[in-house]
């Protein structure tokens, strides 16, 4: 696919705003509490160097520390003290963390360096669509296209308004279900009543036609720019868990969501100026991409009226 949108700009440059001001907010926090542990430190160095030279042992020094002392001093000692520690594991985890990239860098990165992915686009391995069924009965053609307006309706991907246009264009057509007309008078009220009445004009269905065609509706509206991958597949997720006729998509919905959480919860990083992913991250958006796309064919059955 060439038009593939990593990073779309209403969602990912505010995310990118919100994670570099709290790397720097994370920074100036740490230094803060490193500079006084330091300078905690230095005035016990200091006073410990002192005692030492006037010949005192350790003993006697550590005593004098903290001999007569008030309790207002002992609470500031407390507060120093743990402050000194937090700088500790500061460090020791930001040296820890320098190692582990001075590794990744030597002995990963070499190894990896085919798969570093910069720019927009991600050139995923060819897969053929899964053919559409041929449809001829136009009773069987009513049902599925009512499921698939009521799984879209239930996820938001469509208005309340378009269902009453697809009701009222099969009425001037003149298709014969008494439903039609519940629909045009009543569905208009709410949704959760037109999604009631096209429960019922689905009654029975158990194919799975409905959700392929939805799936193939959300490439559409992916490609197209309507709407965002990551949300698509929130969406996706809660549609096939509420309804029996997609639970067996549900467990591949789920972890390609997750993996999509994972991807856009990622801070960007810069190379050169331009913003960057690592690959293993584009593999989520592109496998996210090739399952939509697995369904492209259903979209021939998508009402004319959406």
């Amino acid at each position: 696919m060439s038009n593939i949108k990593f990073f779309p700009a209403d969602s990912m440059l505010p995310q990118l705003r919100n994670n570099t001001g709290l790397q720097h907010y994370h920074l100036t926090v740490g230094l803060a509490i490193i500079t006084i542990a330091v300078m905690a430190s230095a005035s016990q160095y200091e006073f410990f160097r002192h005692a030492l030279s006037e010949g005192k042992t350790w003993y006697e020094s550590l005593f004098l520390y903290f001999h007569n002392r008030s309790f207002g001093w002992y609470v500031r000692t407390a507060f120093t003290t743990l402050i000194q520690l937090i700088a500790f594991v500061i460090v020791v985890v930001s040296f820890s963390r320098s190692v582990l990239s001075l590794y990744e860098a030597v002995f990963r990165l070499p190894e990896q360096q085919s798969e570093t992915w910069s720019g927009s686009v991600v050139e995923p391995a060819p897969e053929i669509p899964e053919p559409a069924p041929e449809i001829p009965d136009k009773e069987d053609r009513f049902r599925i296209e009512a499921e698939f307006l009521r799984l879209a309706l239930e996820g938001r991907l469509i208005s309340r308004s378009t269902v009453i246009k697809w009701c009222d264009k099969l009425i001037e057509n003149d298709f014969d279900n008494s439903l039609l007309y519940d629909l045009s008078m009543e569905g208009s009220k709410s949704t959760s009543e037109a999604t009631r009445i096209l429960a019922r004009m689905s009654d029975g269905l158990e194919s799975d036609i409905p959700m392929k065609i939805l799936l193939a509706y959300c490439h559409i509206l992916y490609v197209r720019g309507d709407r965002l991958l990551s949300d698509i597949f929130s969406i996706l997720k809660k549609v096939a868990r509420q309804n029996s006729i997609a639970e067996h998509f549900y467990e591949e919905v789920l972890i390609l969501d997750e993996e999509l959480y994972i991807t856009y919860s990622l801070p960007l990083q810069r190379d050169d100026g331009d913003l960057t992913i690592s690959n293993s991250n584009a593999e989520a958006i592109v496998e996210a991409e090739q399952y939509l796309a697995r369904f492209s064919n259903f979209g021939c059955y998508v009402p004319d009226i959406i």
